[in-house]
Formats: structure tokens, C-alpha cells, sequence
């Protein structure tokens, strides 16, 4: 018996998912534009019309995207929750030892917020949105504090930090990197890496464990 010839699949895509691949691209090309105008001249400040203005297209053709500017915001801001759990994730899933777990969650988190989204995070709270809006924002922040708690955790048991408090040890460290969007320059003289590794330094050696 002959076998059956297996049918190649095609290398182009369906038309559908063709659509798909665009209508993505470009609700990406508005929020990173809409990031860096909500950074540069605030949340408030900036109107969709000139969001268009600065995308060269007409302001219903954002909302064939998004339904309005606080949608824009809330996609901006699940984008870096996003981001941050799936390297966190990644981080528990090695076989570091706990405390460089820690350090290395402040290094992909510390990266994130030199981004303009990182920036619109921090700098553009969550009272502007919706109750609805800020419920779901809290949702996925819990997510990412329950990953950073089961890694201090690790290091507790490591021995390799000092018994204290997991909230105090949370607050600390990622509340001290939360300032850096008000204060840090990316393009100034200290680049976002070695911004990072002092940060890193200055936070940590005073939680390790002392031999």
C-alpha cells in the first residue's frame, strides 16, 4: 500500500491570522507612543487627539483599538505585569540560591522600569483609573508580590539573609527601586545596568548574612 502523500503546510499565514498579527502590531504601536507622551507631558495632559497627531492617523482610528485613553493605560500597565511574572517565574524555576533570586528579580525589574512603560507604572497611579480598572491592576500586582514572597522565603531558608519580616524585606527593596523613575535619567551618565547593580549592592548587603 502507497503511502498517502503528507500535505505540506503552507509558510504563508491565513488571512485571519494575518489580521490578527496586524491588529497586534499596531495596538502595539499605540501604547508605545502613548507611554512616551504619558511619561512627557502626563496622563491627564495627554489627549487622544494628540496621540493621533503624533501617530499620523485619525482619532477613530484609535478607537478601533482601544475603547478609550484609560484602556490605552491599563494595557500599558498590564504589559509590564505581564513582563515581570513571566521572569519571575522563570527566576523561581532555576536553581539559584534564594538571595539571587532576589537579586536577580531587582535586575529584570529595576530593567523594566527604565522602559517608558516601566515609567508610566510607577509615575502614573492608579487612581486615574476606574475602580474597576485599579481592582484589576491589584489583581496582577498580587500575582507578582506572591512569586516575590515564595522567594523570600527560599533565601530565609537558604540562611542566606537575615530573619526579617517578608513584607519589611518586599517593601524595602522594591519600594526603593520604585523611586528611580522619579529621579533616574537613562540617558544620563550611570547606564540602566549599572544603575541596577548599585542598587543591588546598596539593598542587599545589608539583608545577607554576615559569616
Amino acid at each position: 500500500m502507497k503511502n498517502k502523500k503528507r500535505a505540506t503546510a503552507s509558510p504563508w499565514p491565513s488571512q485571519a491570522r494575518r489580521r490578527k498579527h496586524d491588529f497586534d502590531v499596531k495596538r502595539v504601536a499605540i501604547m508605545d507612543t502613548a507611554a512616551r507622551l504619558f511619561h512627557e507631558r502626563g496622563y491627564k495632559e495627554t489627549s487622544l487627539n494628540e496621540l493621533a497627531t503624533a501617530l499620523n492617523v485619525t482619532k477613530p482610528t484609535i478607537y478601533y483599538y482601544f475603547a478609550n485613553k484609560e484602556e490605552i493605560l491599563r494595557a500599558i500597565k498590564n504589559h509590564c505585569h505581564d513582563e515581570f511574572v513571566r521572569n519571575v517565574v522563570e527566576i523561581r524555576a532555576s536553581d539559584r540560591r534564594g538571595i539571587d533570586m532576589i537579586a536577580e528579580a531587582m535586575r529584570r525589574y529595576a530593567k523594566i522600569l527604565t522602559s517608558d512603560y516601566g515609567r508610566v507604572v510607577v509615575l502614573i497611579h492608579d487612581r486615574v483609573l476606574t475602580s474597576k480598572g485599579r481592582s484589576a491592576v491589584q489583581d496582577r500586582t498580587t500575582e507578582i508580590d506572591s512569586h516575590l514572597y515564595a522567594i523570600y522565603d527560599k533565601a530565609l531558608s537558604d540562611g542566606d539573609i537575615r530573619p526579617v519580616e517578608r513584607h519589611v524585606i518586599h517593601y524595602t527593596l522594591f519600594g526603593a527601586l520604585n523611586w528611580s523613575p522619579y529621579w533616574y535619567n537613562p540617558h544620563g551618565k550611570i547606564p540602566p545596568d549599572k544603575l541596577a547593580e548599585m542598587q543591588i549592592s546598596l539593598l542587599l548587603d545589608g539583608l545577607r548574612v554576615r559569616d
